[in-house]
């Protein structure tokens, strides 16, 4: 299984939220998150998606956690 450490800071802005309210959300379970590894070519990268009511993200991250790209 892998772990992925994501900061509140970057990501909270893009769905419209203060950090402080994505994590209360993201507690309470109301952000819904999926997590997707890449392989073959991708191997070493993630898709993380986020939505939050109407708002989506989908961050594209490098194995080491490094944000590779956002949309």
């Amino acid at each position: 299984m892998t772990e992925l450490t994501l900061d509140a800071a970057l990501v909270a802005p893009r769905l419209g939220l203060s950090p402080e309210r994505f994590m209360a959300l993201w507690r309470r379970g109301i952000i819904r998150q999926s997590f997707e590894a890449g392989v073959g070519e991708d191997a070493g990268r993630f898709r993380v998606t986020l939505r939050y009511l109407a708002a989506r993200v989908e961050l594209f991250v490098a194995a080491d956690g490094t944000l590779l790209t956002a949309r």
